[in-house]
């Protein structure tokens, strides 16, 4: 692959700019193959300050399901704890994560961090970390027990469809994006119309140029 060279930058929003491109696209192309969480997720994300919506896409496309608030750093959020209660308050993240197993809380922790947290961890300190948690779930831990607030991301699954929708395909994702932005890729051009929009997919099936779903 062609390294990008120095003078290839992304933009502090291209993230954001990327998203609102697939969002519009697929809402313009294919209205009636969404259903209406799906439409009521897209309009509620357009209505979102910047900065709300801003985070929900850093955390839609990191690892999740579980966050830890205080953790989270962006040089282009100004107030991330606003965000994030902005976000609540639309239910796309819950500070609900009671029903998470305790083994996925804590991978979000390191070890010190655990036996700090953790007086009855003493005794087994030269423990690894994965017979920490064993121990800690075998005492009936909660996520409310490490004192800090965590986050889950809601409706992930909907960017699944809208990245179907657009690509065509299961295999690629937001990074396609980011590809194109550094020049290291090109989105083929084709009519942006419902009238082309099942002729166009089903002579990609048939030339291999999309993969079956």
């Amino acid at each position: 692959m062609q390294i990008p060279s120095a003078t290839h930058t992304l933009p502090t929003d291209y993230y954001r700019e990327n998203f609102l491109t697939l969002i519009h696209t697929v809402e313009a192309q294919y209205p009636d193959l969404l259903n209406e969480a799906e439409l009521a997720w897209l309009h509620t994300f357009l209505s979102l300050p910047i900065n709300s919506q801003r985070l929900y896409l850093r955390l839609l496309t990191r690892k999740g399901p579980l966050f830890r608030l205080a953790k989270l750093r962006y040089e282009e959020i100004a107030d991330i704890d606003a965000a994030a209660t902005q976000l609540a308050d639309v239910n796309f993240i819950t500070f609900d994560v009671l029903d998470y197993p305790l083994d996925t809380v804590c991978a979000l922790f390191t070890k010190p961090e655990l036996l700090h947290r953790f007086e009855c961890l003493q005794s087994i300190k030269q423990a690894n970390k994965t017979q920490l948690v064993e121990t800690l779930c075998a005492q009936g831990l909660i996520a409310a027990d490490f004192c800090e607030s965590l986050i889950a991301i809601c409706h992930s699954t909907h960017l699944r469809v809208f990245l179907l929708l657009f690509f065509g395909n299961t295999h690629q994702d937001l990074s396609q994006f980011v590809l194109a932005d550094l020049g290291l890729h090109t989105f083929e051009s084709y009519p942006l119309d419902r009238a082309h929009r099942f002729s166009v997919i089903e002579s990609r099936l048939m030339t291999g140029w999309l993969c079956p779903i």
